[in-house]
């Protein structure tokens, strides 16, 4: 458990790096297929688990996941509900920002 801490604390420093780098934010916008979603996914991850706790570090975090996933045409994965089935054919709701259906999960 003290390892697994260890290791989030320093993959939430080196991304802290990147995200202070001109030239290593660069590199990382060139990332295209499962490079990008591996570094999408760490990036969330790191995020959803509070582990950059300054402001400024999370703003820059979700501005890198919104470049990257824009370059790569990818997203984090845990942005996506899997499992879902039995999908009502037309929506409850429609909007201008997507469409709402019942389904189970």
């Amino acid at each position: 458990r003290n390892a697994l801490q260890l290791d989030e604390r320093r993959i939430a420093t080196h991304l802290k790096t990147i995200f202070d780098s001109r030239y290593a934010e660069g590199l990382v916008l060139v990332l295209k297929g499962e490079s990008a979603q591996c570094f999408l996914d760490v990036i969330q991850d790191t995020l959803n688990r509070g582990l950059l706790v300054d402001p400024e570090q999370s703003r820059k975090a979700r501005r890198i996941i919104r470049k990257l996933s824009e370059a790569s045409e990818t997203l984090p994965s845990s942005l996506f509900v899997t499992g879902v089935s039995t999908r009502d054919p037309h929506p409850l709701f429609a909007g201008g920002y997507g469409d709402i259906y019942r389904a189970e999960y």
